[in-house]
């Protein structure tokens, strides 16, 4: 994720699509160490992160889908404990602030002229930001590659990579609904930077799972070629760019 062109770009700036990602990822990590620890610490460590991963977009409620999933699969008993619903109060009750600001600019156009969001937008967007991993340009393809064979090889980590997946659907897939979302227009190409979080971790799972690393014992310097590669695209893309 380090290592991407968009993700640096728009770290430099006040753009929320990184602090999205970020805090997206914090909360998914908090659950899944309350998940593995079953302490009141970790579930109130969720509760009050969870408030600041709903805050940043409109579409960052989408990993709410995401943190019920990993609960289903698991450890769907904690759903039956008072604990968890007592603390969840208290993520409700950090939250209120911001439902009542987004009440408040219910009716906003975001300057769109007609619908903001429709099925009609969804083949051109479609077209637009599924090339956008494939062609190699903005976006390495190298990454693409290891995060499609971090959900397919083997059947190993079922539950992360069926989290992971999902994760990325639902915060890819909601702009293709957007009258404004397709990554070629405008600036609106830092609204990927919110699917890079399961992306890096899916090309960590690929690594992990094929043993990428292992392949290569007998020259240590192909190895660090091998990685070295997607860390130099960044470079690469902004220089031709100047």
């Amino acid at each position: 994720m380090a290592g991407d062109t968009h993700n640096i770009i728009w770290g430099n700036t006040t753009a929320v699509e990184p602090s999205t990602a970020l805090f997206n990822g914090i909360a998914l990590l908090c659950l899944l160490n309350f998940l593995n620890k079953k302490d009141m610490a970790a579930l109130f460590m969720f509760s009050v992160v969870l408030p600041f991963s709903l805050q940043f977009r409109y579409e960052s409620v989408l990993i709410l889908p995401v943190l019920l999933l990993s609960i289903l699969l698991y450890d769907r008993k904690i759903l039956k404990g008072k604990e968890f619903y007592l603390f969840m109060s208290l993520s409700l009750v950090l939250i209120l602030t911001h439902m009542l600001q987004l009440y408040s600019v219910r009716g906003d156009s975001w300057g769109a002229s007609g619908d903001k969001l429709s099925l009609s937008f969804m083949l051109n967007n479609l077209r637009s930001n599924a090339m956008f991993y494939l062609d190699n340009k903005r976006f390495p393809v190298m990454f693409t590659a290891l995060a499609a064979a971090g959900i397919v090889y083997k059947k190993d980590l079922l539950r992360e990579r069926l989290i992971l997946a999902a994760w990325f659907i639902l915060l890819w897939g909601v702009f293709l609904f957007f009258y404004a979302g397709s990554y070629n227009f405008g600036q609106d190409v830092r609204y990927s930077v919110v699917s890079y979080m399961p992306l890096s971790l899916l090309c960590g799972s690929s690594i992990a799972v094929t043993s990428l690393v292992s392949l290569l014992p007998c020259l240590k310097t192909s190895s660090f070629a091998l990685f070295s590669i997607p860390y130099s695209w960044p470079i690469y893309s902004i220089a031709t760019n100047l």
